[in-house]
């Protein structure tokens, strides 16, 4: 009975050290592909994939310079995952990407009619 315990708690431990919460962290500025000027009120969304966007419905807005900071925390074993992206503006394309796991700094992304 003890060791089936000590088992037990020793499984809860490990899996408690190995997983972990990421925060992930992507800014940047979007702009138009042509023009190269930063696009204000760009909607982006978190990617689920399988065609779903997030079911949580969170979504950002760049600024006024085409500027945005996308946070997110999400649960992960062993590492984290990538962070995908939409990017969606009235009379552009809908853009995705892929960002790394962690903190990407000062990206650019072109968006095009």
């Amino acid at each position: 009975m003890k060791k089936k315990f000590l088992k037990t708690v020793s499984i809860c431990i490990l899996a408690y050290l190995v997983s972990c919460d990421c925060l992930q962290k992507v800014e940047g500025v979007v702009v138009d592909s042509k023009l190269v000027k930063p696009l204000p009120n760009v909607k982006i969304l978190r990617d689920s994939g399988k065609d779903l966007v997030d079911t949580n419905k969170r979504f950002i807005y760049t600024d006024t310079n085409g500027r945005f900071t996308y946070f997110s925390m999400r649960a992960s074993l062993f590492r984290c995952p990538k962070i995908k992206l939409i990017f969606e503006k009235e009379g552009y394309k809908r853009v995705k990407m892929k960002f790394k796991s962690c903190c990407v700094l000062n990206d650019t992304i072109y968006l095009s009619k």
